[in-house]
């Protein structure tokens, strides 16, 4: 577990974490999508999503169903997403042990956060994942989710500079004492260094000041000092 004291100091550099700053994180209320993720959800189909998928002449679906089941993860690249892998019905039946499910076979269905957040959904209890005989997490789910990012995406600590629909792209800021410039910019994290205390990620934005950084470079980052008024920061060789 990473923990706020094992992440590295960068600089001496102390950036205040205005109300201002603060909403551009999400805002002083801001609650990650941390308990949706790696989890099974039922979704309310009711604004007939799934029915567009059968004019593609990809697979038979039950047009009269209106309930959609799947695992939600974390893509790197595309964000948090949902594995449509059963079909149900919601409405006709509330009990969730004698609820009917059906395969969706054939066809891949992946719904990206954009989607996920304007369908009402329920996560599955454990007990109700057990009624359903479905497995704890995917097989598939170990090719999105290597041990690097597992580690930094466990760490509670940097939640609220987490991007809403992209769980692994934090805002972070690029200090240069030269230039006496602060941007705040937006890193996409690979993994986190035990012995540096470091997260590595890449560059996801292009700064308007020269810090020597460009979009799409590798990049290490630490934090500032403090014990609660602190923010990320990217590390930059000033030498």
């Amino acid at each position: 577990m990473i923990s706020t004291e094992s992440i590295s100091v960068v600089s001496d550099f102390h950036f205040y974490l205005s109300d201002e700053i603060i909403s551009l994180y999400g805002g002083q209320g801001y609650k990650s999508n941390r308990k949706i993720i790696n989890q099974w959800i039922i979704l309310d189909d009711s604004t007939q999503i799934i029915k567009y998928i059968p004019q593609l002449g990809l697979a038979p679906f039950h047009q009269d169903l209106n309930g959609l089941i799947g695992f939600v993860y974390v893509d790197n690249e595309a964000g948090i997403s949902c594995k449509i892998l059963f079909q149900c019905d919601i409405l006709k039946e509330q009990n969730l042990s004698t609820l009917p499910f059906y395969p969706i076979e054939h066809v891949g269905i992946t719904l990206r956060y954009s989607v996920i957040e304007i369908l009402n959904y329920l996560v599955l209890s454990d007990n109700e994942r057990r009624q359903y005989n479905l497995p704890e997490y995917p097989d598939w789910i170990y090719f999105y989710q290597s041990s690097d990012i597992a580690k930094v995406r466990s760490c509670t600590s940097i939640d609220r500079f987490r991007a809403i629909s992209h769980f692994d792209d934090l805002q972070v800021i690029a200090y240069s004492s030269i230039l006496k410039k602060v941007e705040l910019l937006w890193v996409r994290m690979k993994a986190f260094n035990d012995k540096t205390g470091h997260f590595q990620g890449i560059l996801n934005s292009e700064p308007y000041d020269d810090f020597g950084i460009h979009k799409g470079e590798e990049v290490l980052v630490g934090r500032t000092p403090g014990e609660k008024d602190w923010a990320l920061q990217i590390q930059i060789n000033e030498n």
